[in-house]
């Protein structure tokens, strides 16, 4: 009878699960709301002609099938884990999804010159060691005016007194120690953000501005994210899940609370994360010409 009961639990939880993904999609405010920010511009541009879509290091694949779901997009996903790759192929096998996942380095895309009109690098170019030679490897797979679709992490937000007392009340140990060894509470999170996601960049819009425009591309739309009122929004969230300790079931209970939250932000201030969409240049930019470069 208990075996039974156990399994009936395990059955129903993968049920509620299933339908919880059809109701909401993937329970993650922050992938979530970069996700709005970037489908939002994809949507609206036109690349001519439209061929293939690439999402650099696409993960399990999430992006990469809503891609082909939302836009029709002939979509490539690539990352440099090969068990990722094999479960973004089994999720795609399972939902008879028309994607292609390939293990590669995105330092050196195996894909010939002017293949892709839309690329999409969705919080990951921060991870990179040389994020210029991921950038350069982007231009050249890009088509001539073709679209690239970045969001990174920035960790500029600035934290409001409720934002520092909640920040402080429900943050682990580890942001408490660096806290105690005289780091204000704001530059403790970006400190412990960098070692437990292995971040290697942290961007503003002119550093990413200068980099994107020496790679040969245009910025032709910007966005910061989890600023504001959304910032405070996410730092709870966040505090909450660290505080009752990471699970799906909670973040799914979260995720149907805090998501409607993330559409009240105010004027764009640097937050959490900043979007970005630039074009392809048809031409490299001269990085002599660059020291006093006119960004935006």
């Amino acid at each position: 009878m208990k075996k039974t009961l156990i399994k009936l639990r395990h059955v129903l939880r993968r049920v509620s699960i299933g339908i919880f993904l059809k109701l909401f999609g993937f329970p993650s405010l922050n992938r979530r709301v970069e996700q709005r920010i970037i489908f939002s511009w994809s949507v609206l541009s036109k690349s001519f002609p439209e061929t293939y879509a690439l999402d650099v290091a696409c993960g399990s694949g999430y992006l990469t099938r809503l891609m082909i779901e939302s836009q029709s997009l002939m979509t490539v996903g690539i990352d440099v884990r090969r068990n990722i790759i094999s479960t973004a192929h089994r999720i795609a096998k399972s939902q008879s999804s028309r994607c292609h996942f390939f293990v590669a380095d995105a330092h050196f895309l195996p894909f010939k010159e002017n293949v892709f009109s839309k690329i999409f690098c969705n919080c990951s170019l921060e991870h990179f060691a040389d994020d210029s030679k991921v950038l350069s490897e982007i231009y050249r797979i890009c088509l001539h005016n073709g679209k690239l679709f970045l969001t990174v992490d920035s960790m500029k937000q600035q934290l409001s007194p409720i934002s520092l007392a909640f920040g402080r009340a429900l943050s682990d140990d580890k942001i408490k120690i660096l806290e105690k060894r005289g780091l204000a509470l704001s530059d403790a999170f970006k400190v412990h953000h960098r070692m437990e996601y292995y971040v290697v960049n942290f961007y503003t819009f002119k550093n990413l501005s200068l980099k994107l425009c020496c790679a040969g591309f245009k910025i032709e739309g910007h966005q910061s994210y989890f600023s504001n009122i959304t910032g405070f929004v996410f730092e709870l969230h966040d505090g909450i899940i660290r505080f009752l300790h990471w699970d799906s079931d909670l973040a799914m209970v979260l995720f149907p609370i805090f998501y409607p939250l993330t559409f009240l932000d105010g004027p764009d201030k640097e937050g959490y994360g900043l979007a970005v969409y630039a074009r392809k240049c048809s031409t490299l930019v001269d990085k002599s010409n660059l020291k006093n470069p006119k960004l935006g």
